[in-house]
């Protein structure tokens, strides 16, 4: 019953559930799988137990446990800077004593008012309606997940004696989840590549090692830095240094040609010239597909130059992105 709690809870995206009747005896903490770990108390194995269940990330924020009673439990946790008090409870059935009726009242409210007035409190409980035989007390659940969904009522069922919400999940496109992000990058310019060659050729590299060298002994890490350090000033003498824009729908495939035709298209739908506007798809599809098929030789490419290890890693890093 713990995996299928679980895995209902994973699937509806519930972060913290208030459980009654758990039926185990004991005061607890256990995993029940897919990162869920339930808080419980019960003195009997047949009757009773409360519980509370929180995703794993939610674990280390607990502050204090009370376990009041096989009827009541409490939970404080502490989530970013607010205190909130999870109390699960389950009320005697209409046929139990008077005696353990009040007994269970009088619990719930010595729990309530040893709660903070500045700190949030959230009750999921069994009431039992009192309503008689055959009626049903729909159970509420609480997602911690800022702007998760929307939160809608649902009818009363019979007489139950409070009102079911219904959470209904939120979509949001990943390009309006993810800001544009500013990513430094270095161009290389035509004729860059022999410029550095030529640089290198040029080099006295022996300075280098004979700059880290005290008697016989050549200090590695001074040899390696120094080397280095003159390789990256070289780069950047025959590279151009910016910044580019990358968004989380952007095309891998996307050229400077088809940024181009799209603007020519925008313009073109803009203006309201119907025929440039034809001619402008036209020739803005045809540029996709050049690009997408480029792009993809480009990908296999990697893949063929076996002798290549970072061209064969580099197509690798483009799949998995």
């Amino acid at each position: 019953k713990g995996r299928e709690l679980a895995d209902m809870m994973e699937r509806r995206k519930v972060d913290i559930l208030r459980v009654q009747e758990t039926r185990w005896k004991g005061s607890k903490a256990r995993s029940i799988g897919a990162g869920f770990k339930l808080f419980y108390y019960g003195v009997d194995s047949k009757r009773n137990g409360v519980g509370v269940v929180l995703k794993e990330e939610f674990v280390r924020n607990v502050l204090e446990m009370k376990r009041v009673s096989d009827r009541v439990m409490s939970l404080k946790l502490e989530i970013e800077g607010v205190m909130l008090n999870v109390v699960s409870g389950y009320a005697p059935q209409v046929g139990c004593e008077l005696e353990e009726k009040e007994r269970f009242w009088s619990e719930l409210d010595e729990v309530m008012e040893s709660i903070p007035t500045g700190e949030r409190v959230v009750i999921g409980a069994d009431f039992n309606g009192h309503v008689g035989e055959g009626n049903t007390v729909c159970g509420l659940c609480n997602q911690m997940s800022e702007r998760a969904g929307s939160a809608e009522p649902r009818p009363h069922l019979g007489y139950s004696d409070h009102i079911s919400v219904m959470l209904i999940p939120a979509y949001r496109p990943l390009v309006r989840c993810s800001k544009p992000v500013l990513k430094p990058v270095k161009t290389w310019p035509e004729g860059a590549i022999s410029a550095l060659q030529d640089s290198f050729e040029c080099t006295d590299w022996n300075m280098f090692r004979e700059a880290a060298t005290n008697g016989d002994t050549t200090d590695l890490e001074e040899y390696t830095s120094s080397v280095t350090s003159y390789i990256s000033k070289c780069i950047d003498e025959v590279t151009i240094s910016k910044s580019i824009t990358t968004r989380s729908n952007q095309k891998p495939w996307m050229t400077a040609k088809v940024h181009a035709l799209l603007k020519s298209r925008d313009s073109a739908f803009r203006a309201g010239a119907k025929d440039a506007l034809r001619t402008a798809w036209a020739k803005l599809s045809l540029a996709i597909r050049e690009a997408k098929r480029t792009h993809s030789q480009r990908i296999h490419g990697h893949f063929q130059s076996s002798g290549d290890t970072r061209c064969m890693w580099q197509g690798i890093q483009s799949k998995l992105v």
